[in-house]
């Protein structure tokens, strides 16, 4: 989490603390963002989410540390992380809730008491009922919420591809929640959380597996060829990533297809500057309303149209269609959603999302 503006670091230098982030301050006395979070991506530092992580009170945040170290103590990637911290923060707000209709509950240590049908603790899943069939476990365990957080790890990890789904898709098919679109809206908060919670030791390695904590993934793997917007280049709205072709290309995260199709005058030859357009490419509309761009394919994309696709799903190949002089990848990113559609730097956007591009 890069605390690109002093005043959000000032007001967070608490809640860092409380979680066991070290900070450290300037020669003039103000926070160090950088030294603060070490080399933590810019996410979750919107003013709103800055506010909501600075609101939750040392209960909530002793919960938040407990279903992170748990996560650690498994050995999942922080990604997991973020699933059970939206997927807590929905369900109790990351309390540990009893239930007037379970009885029990009520002489088990609790930060409140919940009504909602027979559910308890941080995730507020159902206690085994008395033929012992179904349902999280006894009534003890799940007011526990180290063995709560295990358990549901222990449920999320048997899904498959969970990593490249949506947060809320995930949390739903772990939950089967009557409210299934809920969790998404505490993605934010709960990235935010992961990020703090994780200090050094997560800031610098985030990006090492195939899936950030955020759910995005490097498109190729390639060299980095060419940047955005260069002086030599100066509407070039994208990235160039050279790699052989036939190079799988994937989907940078899960969102649905917009484009999938040839956009230039014949996309089945190699291109060159005297041919304009993409080639074959792909775009992919993204739950946050970012678009990411995908040009110069070999040959058709392996997606259409309407297709959900998840974070490092093969889209399509390396090639050179369209206006191109060898084989790469040419990536985009876009914010705004379709009415102000604006592109830009993907490397400044991925790193917001936990991923390196230039490696």
């Amino acid at each position: 989490m890069n605390l690109k503006h002093l005043g959000i670091a000032a007001a967070l230098a608490p809640v860092l603390l409380a979680l066991g982030v070290a900070v450290s301050a300037t020669a003039s006395g103000a926070l160090d963002p950088v030294a603060s979070t070490g080399c933590l991506p810019a996410t979750g530092t919107d003013p709103a989410t800055a506010l909501a992580l600075k609101e939750l009170s040392p209960v909530q945040l002793a919960h938040a540390k407990t279903v992170y170290q748990v996560s650690a103590g498994l050995k999942l990637p922080p990604r997991a992380a973020v699933v059970a911290l939206a997927t807590a923060l929905q369900e109790s707000r990351l309390r540990n809730l009893a239930n007037t209709n379970v009885p029990n509950s009520l002489l088990l240590p609790h930060d409140g008491v919940g009504t909602d049908h027979d559910s308890v603790g941080l995730f507020q899943q159902r206690p085994l009922p008395p033929d012992g069939q179904g349902g999280w476990g006894t009534v003890k365990e799940l007011m526990i919420p180290q063995t709560a957080a295990t358990k549901f790890y222990r449920k999320l990890t048997t899904i498959k591809d969970w990593q490249q789904l949506p947060v809320t898709v995930a949390a739903q098919q772990v939950q089967v929640s009557a409210f299934p679109d809920a969790y998404a809206k505490h993605e934010p908060l709960a990235t935010a959380i992961t990020l703090a919670i994780g200090g050094d030791n997560l800031a610098c390695t985030i990006s090492s597996g195939p899936i950030s904590a955020m759910g995005w993934t490097k498109p190729v793997n390639g060299r980095f060829a060419s940047g955005f917007h260069t002086p030599d280049r100066p509407t070039h709205n994208g990235v160039d990533v050279a790699a052989p072709k036939g190079t799988a290309i994937y989907a940078a995260a899960a969102g649905k297809v917009t484009v999938a199709k040839c956009g230039s005058a014949n996309c089945d030859i190699d291109g060159s500057l005297n041919m304009p357009g993409c080639g074959w490419y792909v775009d992919i509309t993204h739950p946050d309303h970012t678009l990411t761009r995908y040009c110069h394919m070999l040959r058709r994309p392996y997606v259409t149209v309407g297709q959900q696709v998840v974070a490092g799903q093969q889209i399509g190949v390396v090639g050179t269609s369209g206006h191109s002089t060898g084989p790469h990848l040419h990536y985009q990113t876009h914010i705004g959603g379709p009415s102000n559609n604006l592109a830009v730097d993907p490397i400044m956007f991925m790193a917001a999302r936990g991923v390196d591009l230039t490696k």
